[in-house]
């Protein structure tokens, strides 16, 4: 019986490094890249070129960047010798707008762009992965990390359905999707408080309390049929604490966070 070779996929490497913070060029390249490779090898995908900017500030725009232009013009040279580019950190090649004025251009000339945030391939199509990508560019470390939390979830929410549709016990699947609810629900919630305290310096828009509406009604009707240690693990990371009050006949429940973290303390009183 003969196995057939799944053949590679050429890929480009990108990858930025700035020396500002005494950042050591060498292994910021080796990180970027191992976290490049760990990700398309899977796929049958092979590093065949590099482009790697050493001392560029990620506000400098691509065409501005040595390395990161050649690779723009690189692109529309039918034998460039690649089909895909992987960037092992979007945070570090994007910053501000750059993403939606790149992204164009890879699309335009058919090469695939690879990021591990978003699992592989950027469907320019798609609003989730452009809202990742765009986001990336203006993001501080905590809010990359829930933006990253995010996406893991939404992908793992798709193999579970994808399980379900292959017969695997509804039951098992049904309590990690609730699970994994769980953690995107609170992930999102989180990233609204970020930028309602970002805001609050000015009137809350009805598209800013709408999100924030939206957030709790995610986590609401996922807590409504969580396991009860689901539910504990959830409360635990919020940082909510409830005491039922039995002469009242109430539950007090308390948030109290770090305000770093952009959240405040809140009390609700209400019937059992």
């Amino acid at each position: 019986m003969t196995t057939a070779i799944q053949p590679h996929i050429p890929f480009a490497f990108y990858g930025r490094v700035s020396t500002e913070d005494n950042q050591d060029p060498e292994a910021s390249r080796n990180w970027q890249l191992s976290r490049s490779t760990s990700l398309i090898e899977p796929a049958g995908g092979i590093v065949v070129a590099e482009y790697f900017d050493v001392d560029m500030p990620r506000s400098l725009p691509w065409p501005r960047r040595p390395r990161a232009n050649s690779l723009l013009t690189a692109l529309a040279n039918p034998n460039r010798g690649f089909n895909a580019v992987v960037i092992g950190e979007p945070h570090r090649a994007f910053y501000g707008n750059q993403y939606g004025l790149t992204m164009p251009v890879f699309t335009h000339y058919g090469v695939q762009l690879w990021v591990p945030e978003v699992g592989g391939s950027v469907d320019p199509d798609s609003e989730a992965h452009d809202l990742i990508m765009s986001v990336f560019g203006g993001m501080s470390k905590g809010e990359r990390n829930t933006a990253a939390v995010i996406a893991a979830c939404d992908t793992k929410l798709e193999k579970y359905r994808a399980a379900l549709e292959a017969a695997v016990d509804p039951e098992t699947v049904g309590g990690w999707i609730t699970t994994v609810k769980a953690e995107r629900a609170a992930a999102l919630a989180h990233a609204t408080a970020r930028q309602t305290r970002a805001q609050l310096n000015r009137r809350m828009t009805e598209d800013d309390i709408r999100r924030i509406l939206d957030a709790l009604v995610d986590i609401r009707d996922v807590l409504q049929n969580a396991d009860p240690e689901d539910k504990a693990e959830i409360y635990n990371g919020l940082g909510l604490r409830l005491t039922y009050q039995p002469t009242q006949q109430i539950v007090r429940a308390e948030v109290d966070l770090d305000p770093n973290d952009g959240w405040v303390m809140v009390r609700v009183r209400g019937g059992t």
